[in-house]
């Protein structure tokens, strides 16, 4: 998990230069789709024991799915209920830097 955790770290930075440097929520919803993809990606490079892999198949999925929703829908997808789930996912695993 340790590893996850430094996924997550070195991504939320990302996210707050991407809120500055956006143009508007439309901007920002596709800096931020392309940011949780990238942090979905690195998460699920990271090989570990099964436990903690099967652990993290969710939220990746989740996150890959919020990825998805959010660069489709732009702001309505922030509001997406997928994405309050892989919140909830990550606080639950100990990534809520996720």
């Amino acid at each position: 998990m340790r590893e996850a955790k430094t996924v997550c770290a070195k991504t939320q930075p990302k996210f707050v230069v991407a809120f500055h440097k956006s143009e508007g929520l439309a901007d920002f919803s596709q800096r931020a789709a392309s940011l949780l993809k990238q942090e979905a990606e690195g998460l699920d490079a990271l090989a570990g024991p099964d436990d903690v892999e099967a652990k993290l198949k969710p939220l990746i999925a989740n996150m890959s799915k919020v990825s998805v929703t959010v660069s489709r829908e732009g702001k309505r997808g922030l509001e997406d209920p997928s994405v309050a789930a892989y919140k909830q996912e990550a606080k639950e695993l100990g990534l809520g830097a996720c």
